[in-house]
């Protein structure tokens, strides 16, 4: 039996399963840097930034980009599960809806307001920009 140099991906939303499947690689930004997962790593988990996440199916030129709102990932030597709140695959990402979102929360940041909102102003903002720059990208 041929041993896979592949680890299991899964990212779970609240509104079910994004991906479910091996990969070759996956690489997303936590909150203390950069990280790129390859089967045989050692565990570990690590909270995740606002950022692209690059999925590695199938060999160097098959990959999938996505935004990811943040989330945590919990590292096995054969697995790799991700929970965020939200996903989106960069061929989905509606770039008009996401300038609007970004706008709003523009004008939002620019209003008087608690910490707390000033905080979920700004991260709309961040998940904005996001989506913007990986669609654009």
């Amino acid at each position: 039996m041929a041993v896979s140099n592949k680890t299991h991906l899964k990212i779970i939303t609240p509104h079910g399963i994004f991906w479910d499947k091996e990969v070759e690689i996956v690489t997303v930004r936590t909150t203390e840097g950069d990280l790129g997962v390859l089967y045989g790593r050692s565990p570990m988990v690590a909270s995740l930034a606002i950022s692209q996440l690059t999925i590695n199916s199938k060999g160097k030129h098959d990959f999938k980009e996505c935004a990811i709102s943040g989330g945590v990932i919990y590292i096995t030597k054969e697995r790799v599960d991700i929970i965020t709140d939200a996903i989106e695959a960069k061929e989905a990402i509606d770039v008009s809806r996401a300038e609007r979102a970004k706008r709003q929360a523009e004008q939002m940041l620019k209003q008087k307001m608690d910490e707390n909102e000033h905080k979920m102003a700004t991260l709309a903002l961040q998940r904005a920009i996001n989506r913007i720059s990986i669609k654009k990208g």
